[in-house]
């Protein structure tokens, strides 16, 4: 399996004019609406769910990197989120070990916290809601906004 791919702008290695063009046609052809993610899929989401994706849709939308073909990925975000909140509250004020036949043993609750943990943050990465996406992100604006100064006006 093959490292993932990146767009132009966030490519920090010397390609070459040919390759250069290649992404820039390839970025211009995954261009997405953030109209899309207007329309919540209701039947997917539980009530804390669906207010998780209320709170991070207008950020993405601001983005404008996520679209209708990521919705799979942000309905994963916002369920598995709730789910996690849904598991440490039922962790709270329960025992960290828990009695077992072979003697205490690690409370099952950290397991399915730690599961939904995971999958939020796996999808959260997915969506460009990790500090890390979100720097990459404004790299690439800065990159363009740099481009257009230096079209405009010529290198200082």
């Amino acid at each position: 399996m093959g490292r993932n791919r990146k767009i132009l702008e966030m490519s920090n290695s010397d390609l070459t004019k040919k390759v250069q063009s290649e992404k820039r046609a390839q970025s211009s052809m995954i261009v997405q609406d953030p109209a899309d993610l207007d329309k919540m899929p209701p039947d997917l989401l539980d009530l804390k769910a669906k207010k998780e994706w209320k709170r991070v849709v207008p950020d993405l939308k601001k983005m404008d990197i996520v679209g209708r073909l990521d919705i799979s990925n942000l309905v994963a975000y916002c369920n598995a989120y709730s789910k996690y909140c849904e598991a440490t509250k039922a962790l709270r004020g329960e025992p960290l070990t828990v009695p077992s036949p072979s003697g205490m043993k690690e409370n099952p609750l950290i397991n399915v916290q730690l599961k939904y943990q995971e999958a939020f943050r796996k999808a959260a990465d997915q969506c460009g809601l990790t500090i890390n996406s979100r720097l990459k992100w404004a790299a690439t604006k800065m990159k363009k906004q740099e481009e257009q100064i230096e079209d405009e006006f010529g290198a200082i």
